[in-house]
């Protein structure tokens, strides 16, 4: 059986519960001495101290930083209506021929006139869906409402 080895982060909890239990039994002690006799214990159970995660070079920071700051500054992306209507659509495709697929899976096996059905019903579903979408997600946007943009009404 083996053993994960620790990490750095598990090891100093390891320390700081050992460390707490023996000033509650002993509140007398010396916390420096407490901490050797500690230190020494655990380095003897669980072996030294992880190394901590080494952090990145200082250009590659300041660059992190700056990349960070410019992608603040941008605004929401805007996604056209039409990509809109196509996920729309197909999610009604999937939905439709998912249960035409339930039928046809009932003897765990499809013939050509059962993948037939499951396509027919999922362009179906998607076309009827898609041609006659007036259904608009976010319908409080510019430009997305039903009467269309500049009206200037907030309607």
């Amino acid at each position: 059986m083996s053993r994960e080895p620790m990490t750095r982060a598990h090891w100093d909890r390891l320390f700081w519960l050992h460390f707490t239990e023996q000033r509650k039994r002993h509140p007398t002690m010396d916390p420096g001495r407490a901490r050797e006799i500690i230190y020494a214990s655990i380095v003897q159970s669980f072996g030294p101290r992880p190394p901590a995660v080494q952090k990145p070079p200082t250009s590659v920071r300041v660059g992190m930083w700056a990349l960070k700051k410019k992608l603040k500054g941008i605004g929401p992306l805007e996604v056209p209506m039409f990509a809109k209507k196509l996920i729309v659509a197909a999610i009604y495709g999937i939905g439709a021929c998912s249960a035409t697929l339930q039928l046809a899976l009932a003897d765990s096996m499809m013939s050509g006139d059962e993948w037939a059905a499951v396509a027919s019903a999922f362009i179906a579903a998607f076309w009827g869906k898609f041609s006659s979408n007036t259904t608009i997600i976010q319908p409080s946007r510019a430009g997305e409402t039903m009467r269309g943009p500049g009206t200037g009404d907030g309607a």
